[in-house]
This record gives C-alpha cells, structure tokens and sequence, in this order.
C-alpha cells in the first residue's frame, strides 16, 4: 500500500532514472538499445512514452525496412538529467 503522504511523480517509475541518465550519456539511441537498461523493451518503451508525455524526451518514427524509433532527451530532459547528477554525486551513488 503507497503512503498517501509521498507523492509519486514520473520519476518514481521504475527504470525512469536510469533511462533518463543512459540518454544523457549517451545522446540520441535506436530504441532497441533499451534493453542496455532492461531486459523489458516493452517496458520501457512504454516508460518512454510517459517520459514523452511529460516533455522530458522525445522519440522520433523513421520508416524505411523497418520502422524504427529513435530516442533522446528534450532540453527539459537535459535539465532534468543534470538534478538526478548531482544528486547522485551528493549521494555517492
């Protein structure tokens, strides 16, 4: 049962920091370079797809063979990239 007192946001998302700061090293990615963070690519996709919603990443459709989906991070993300830093430095994590 969640505790009505703390106040989940899209950063309680499992995965969701990870995600974030994997596109903030690594830039723009093909969205099958998910499974690096976890072995769930559908699980992530979705996460994306909330992270896109809220304005933190974008993900862009190019046809061609294949349709392909390519990752990265909105300047909100970048922002957003560099607070989960430099609490991760505060913390030593």
């Amino acid at each position: 049962m969640q505790n009505p007192r703390i106040a989940r946001t899209i950063l309680s998302e499992p995965h969701a920091v990870d995600l974030i700061l994997f596109l903030d090293k690594e830039g723009k990615i093909v969205a099958t370079q998910l499974k690096t963070i976890h072995s769930n690519y559908m699980k992530l996709l979705i996460l994306a797809r909330k992270l896109k919603e809220k304005g933190i990443l974008s993900i862009e459709e190019k046809r061609g063979p294949r349709l392909t989906y390519y990752i990265s991070l909105t300047q909100k993300g970048k922002k957003v990239a560099e607070k989960l830093r430099t609490a991760r430095e505060i913390v030593g994590d």
